[in-house]
């Protein structure tokens, strides 16, 4: 049995000199993504998705957890409705009232109505393809 000062000391083959052994004890914390982390990530992810396409993008927060942008380009206009989720976690179902909020407000704007679901990881990136699919 060792003394308790010298626990964690490495003895080498030299017993008058000793190595102190370095220990990382900080603990790793890993933060958890809130709902509208979680949104926020979703709609970033979107959006370059869109401007790669040659969208110009517009923000619209309606409630949270799920976002609405415009997207804009020479050809088409669209209201996307994003449905953000954690990969884990199976994708929040679109309910018909927000449905029905986002059809509206698209036939008021004269845009196309689409949904884009977009699965993040705990790290806030993209998993996989966006799901796209066209509302009305």
């Amino acid at each position: 049995m060792h003394p308790p000062a010298l626990i964690g000391c490495k003895y080498p083959a030299h017993p008058k000199r000793m190595v102190r052994l370095k220990f990382n004890l900080s603990p790793t914390i890993i933060a958890m993504l809130t709902s509208s982390d979680i949104a926020e990530y979703g709609e970033s992810h979107v959006e370059r998705w869109l401007t790669e396409q040659g969208y110009r993008c517009y923000h619209n927060t309606q409630r949270q957890g799920t976002r609405d942008m415009e997207a804009r380009s020479a050809d088409n206009n669209m209201l996307v409705h994003v449905l953000s989720h954690l990969e884990s976690v199976q994708a929040p179902a679109l309910s018909q009232s927000e449905h029905d909020s986002v059809c509206s407000r698209a036939f008021m704007l004269g845009f196309d109505a689409w949904l884009a679901e977009i699965s993040i990881d705990r790290h806030g990136e993209q998993v996989g393809d966006i799901h796209w699919k066209q509302l009305g």
